[in-house]
């Protein structure tokens, strides 16, 4: 449940973006950010929703990205036709994906947006992938700093009964993002929570 607390949180953080985007710095910056995290998030281009095949044998993962996989996953990538989708796993029993994203943006856009905190890159995120007035998406946990070592912010929601947690961070000057997709309601959604944190930990540290 959220709390009142963390729900004032939230609105803040939705009054931060949209001073942000109406600042005179620069007007046409509000479209690039728009622009950019919607491409970059998948709500203009629907989330790929992975399908067992036939035969339950995973595909073998990339030999580059392999050392980096959870036990248990496998590299699907080459299914993928999105190209800010770096990685695309699914799990032994195809109940959970994961995906890789690197959030987009013009030079300008990007220099701007690295001058704020990760809680508004989030909450920019999670903004690009609620469509408005939908009641099949849910907000579950607002942004909120997970890490701060290593500046890990994260976030959930649902799609239609079906769980979603994303992580996001910042590495060499590039906004990452991985997110969490279960498939199949009877899955046990905390443990898997558990891999997407240590898989975001592999890949900040490689």
């Amino acid at each position: 449940m959220i709390t009142k607390e963390r729900r004032e949180m939230f609105i803040a953080g939705h009054n931060k973006i949209d001073n942000f985007l109406a600042s005179s710095y620069r007007i046409s910056l509000g479209l690039a950010i728009a622009s950019a995290f919607l491409s970059s998030c998948g709500t203009t281009i629907p989330e790929p929703r992975y399908a067992a095949p036939s035969i339950k044998k995973p595909s073998q993962p990339l030999s580059a990205a392999k050392q980096l996989l959870p036990d248990g996953w496998a590299d699907i990538t080459s299914r993928s036709k999105q190209p800010q989708i770096k990685l695309w796993l699914v799990n032994r029993d195809y109940s959970a994906t994961m995906v890789l994203r690197e959030l987009l943006a013009d030079s300008a856009t990007q220099k701007s947006l690295l001058k704020e905190d990760m809680n508004l890159i989030a909450t920019i995120s999670l903004r690009a992938k609620l469509p408005e007035n939908d009641p099949d998406y849910r907000v579950t946990r607002v942004p909120e700093m997970v890490d701060v070592k290593r500046n890990f912010t994260s976030y959930a929601y649902s799609e239609k009964g079906l769980l979603r947690r994303v992580l996001l961070f910042k590495k060499q000057n590039r906004f990452m993002e991985i997110e969490l997709i279960q498939e199949q309601q009877n899955v046990e959604f905390d443990s898997l929570t558990e891999e997407l944190y240590l898989f975001a930990t592999k890949i900040y540290e490689r």
